[in-house]
């Protein structure tokens, strides 16, 4: 990734929150029968999740780019760099590089997704999400 300035990193925050609102919609509003019987439900849910993750995955990116950190070998090493330089902190660090494996399985593995263990991630991960954009606002805020 070449970094092209600040302004396309606070570009990605806003995407992130964006992306980061529907995945609280859906939270909200989608039980998991829905998610076991409806394909149109799951899709949408799914997709929601993967633009949400990659979304947090780029700005990830951003930062490491911006401090000259070494380059991740895979999308799960993109935050556990962040954790072991200190720009985030241990436990925020690997549940986010968590998620980048669940982004790894919806993307690659979406015939084989256990779809209670995906409800689960959908409801126990947008308050590490919100941390996250939380995070990157104060970064940037701190000119990180």
């Amino acid at each position: 990734m070449r970094y092209r300035g600040e302004g396309e990193l606070t570009r990605d925050i806003d995407r992130l929150g964006e992306a980061l609102k529907d995945w609280q919609r859906y939270l909200e509003t989608v039980s998991l029968r829905q998610l076991l019987d409806s394909r149109d439900t799951r899709n949408m849910v799914l997709y929601a999740m993967l633009i949400t993750i990659q979304a947090a995955i780029r700005t990830a990116h951003h930062l490491i780019v911006r401090a000259y950190l070494p380059k991740p070998g895979s999308y799960e090493e993109t935050f556990l760099i962040l954790r072991e330089h200190g720009v985030l902190e241990a436990k925020l660090a690997d549940a986010m590089a968590q998620l980048a494996i669940y982004r790894q399985e919806l993307l690659h593995s979406h015939h084989q997704i256990d779809l209670r263990e995906i409800y689960e991630v959908l409801c126990n991960s947008a308050q590490t999400l919100e941390l996250y954009k939380v995070k990157l606002e104060q970064l940037v805020k701190d000119k990180y």
